[in-house]
């Protein structure tokens, strides 16, 4: 994802644009879609995803941003961030995935995600 570039959903979009994810299939309005969202400058987050601001803060806390969900880096689904529907080691995976190549994680990523998936390591 290191070429995509920030982009703020587009005004005809931003109406109504829906993040879901595709295990669990939480819905939720998103206002932006990319690291660094324009209204919390402040913060970069590490993969690219769908952003929104705070619905839960008062009005001086609305700018804080709410990261929803990324996509699978592998199969590029949609997915939240849930330990139930999604695993981040340097990128995100759905749990299907990361289940399918929980081999090809290191060590430490293996025991994180093996507990995220109920098993002993």
């Amino acid at each position: 994802m290191d070429s995509s570039v920030d982009k703020v959903v587009p005004e005809k979009a931003s109406r109504g644009t829906i993040f879901t994810c595709n295990l669990c299939k939480l819905e939720a309005r998103f206002d932006y879609l990319g690291r660094r969202p324009p209204f919390a400058p402040h913060i970069a987050f590490l993969e690219d995803g769908y952003i929104c601001r705070d619905p839960f803060g008062s009005s001086s806390s609305s700018q804080r941003p709410l990261f929803l969900g990324s996509a699978c880096s592998l199969c590029h689904a949609t997915v939240c961030c849930s330990l139930s529907c999604s695993f981040f080691f340097a990128k995100r995976f759905c749990l299907p995935c990361a289940r399918q190549n929980v081999a090809a994680f290191c060590p430490e990523a293996q025991a994180e995600l093996l507990k995220a998936l109920g098993a002993k390591p």
